[in-house]
C-alpha cells in the first residue's frame, strides 16, 4: 500500500460510518475533528444545540475555531455526492492540500459515495469499507439517524425521511423498501471495487473487540491508544443503534 496520511471511510447511510470515524480518531496519529459542537475528543457526544434528531455520535468536519456556517478555512468541504446534493464542486485538490495540512497526523472523511469514484478521487489513501450482510438491520438504524439528517445542511426544514417519505408516496411503495432499491446497488459497488488493500467490515461493532482493532491500526500504521480507544468504544456502545 503506498504511504499516504488519508483513511477514507465509505458506508451506507446508517451503517455507522462516523461511530467508525470517532474510534480511528481514538489513535494518537489521527486528527479529530475538534470543533466545539464535535467535542474536543472523539469521546465526547456531539453536542446536538439545533440538531437535537442527530445521533449524539455524529461529527462534521470542523476543527475547533471554525465559526458561523457553511464552508470556511477550518472545515473539510463535502465532495463527490454531498457536494453534487448541494450544487458545489470541488477538485481532488481540495483533499490533498488537507492531508498536508494535518501531517504527520491521517486525515479520516466519512463519505456515501461509489467506492469506484471514492477511489479514484482520494488516491492515494487508506479505505475502510463497511459492507452490511443485514439489509433490515442497516434499514431499522437507517429510520433511527439518518431519517432526522438534512439533504442539504442550508435547509434544515428538509431531512432525509421527509425525501424518502416522497419516494415511497410516489412510488407507492413502503419506505423500506424504497430505501432497498438505493441500498442495494451501493452494497453491490462496494463488494464489486473493494479490494485485499481495503479493511472490510460488516458491521462498525467489529470496532468494538480491541483485538480487531489492533489489526486495523498495524495496517494502517496508527498509533494505538488504549484509554482513548476505551472511552471512545464506551461512547459507542451507549449511544449505536442496533
Amino acid at each position: 500500500m503506498e504511504e499516504n496520511n488519508c483513511i477514507a471511510i465509505c458506508f451506507p447511510q446508517g451503517a455507522g460510518g462516523h461511530i467508525a470515524g470517532r474510534i480511528l480518531a481514538s489513535c494518537n496519529n489521527v486528527a479529530w475533528y475538534d470543533h466545539r459542537q464535535n467535542g474536543k475528543f472523539p469521546w465526547d457526544p456531539y453536542t446536538l444545540g439545533s440538531d437535537y434528531d442527530f445521533s449524539p455520535l455524529h461529527f462534521n468536519k470542523r476543527f475547533a475555531g471554525a465559526e458561523g456556517k457553511g464552508i470556511c478555512k477550518l472545515t473539510v468541504p463535502p465532495v463527490l455526492d454531498m457536494a453534487r446534493k448541494q450544487e458545489l464542486l470541488y477538485n481532488k485538490d481540495v483533499i490533498s492540500k488537507w492531508k498536508e495540512s494535518v501531517r504527520p497526523n491521517n486525515l479520516i472523511y466519512t463519505l456515501h459515495a461509489n467506492l469506484d469514484e471514492a477511489k479514484d478521487f482520494f488516491k492515494p489513501a487508506k479505505f475502510l469499507v463497511i459492507i452490511p450482510d443485514n439489509l433490515d438491520q442497516l434499514i431499522d438504524r437507517w429510520l433511527k439517524t439518518t431519517y432526522y439528517y438534512y439533504v442539504d445542511p442550508k435547509d434544515k426544514t428538509y431531512r432525509y425521511g421527509d425525501l424518502y417519505q416522497k419516494k415511497a408516496d410516489d412510488y407507492r411503495l413502503d419506505i423500506r423498501e424504497v430505501l432497498k432499491k438505493d441500498m442495494i446497488p451501493q452494497i453491490e459497488n462496494y463488494k464489486r471495487h473493494a479490494t485485499e488493500d481495503d479493511i472490510v467490515i460488516s458491521q462498525v461493532s467489529t470496532l468494538y473487540d480491541c483485538d480487531n482493532f489492533r489489526k486495523i491500526c498495524r495496517t494502517f500504521n496508527l498509533s494505538f491508544n488504549l484509554s482513548a480507544y476505551e472511552k471512545t468504544v464506551g461512547l459507542a456502545k451507549r449511544f449505536s443503534q442496533t
